[in-house]
């Protein structure tokens, strides 16, 4: 597994992210992004956990909305201790 965080996911020229977090769970990866503006220079307000899939040797993005799943890697990907809760 290749380490992604802080790298680009580009969509499209209009929809990219940023990879704050990275994580495996049940053999799969999942990306903590950030939306940035199209220019690059800031970020957005808009989050999303995208999950990694790979097929035919090309990589492929989805959104993960799932509550449960969220719910655990949100949990995952949360590493402030119990006093910054």
């Amino acid at each position: 597994m290749e380490n992604r965080t802080n790298k680009l996911i580009k969509f499209s020229e209009d929809e990219k992210y940023f990879i704050l977090k990275q994580a495996i769970f049940k053999a799969n990866n999942y990306y903590l992004t950030v939306k940035i503006t199209p220019d690059g220079k800031e970020f957005t307000n808009e989050f999303a956990v995208l999950q990694e899939k790979e097929r035919d040797g090309k990589l492929y993005f989805s959104r993960v909305n799932d509550p449960k799943t969220l719910g655990i890697l949100l949990k995952y990907l949360d590493d402030r201790d119990d006093s910054e809760r």
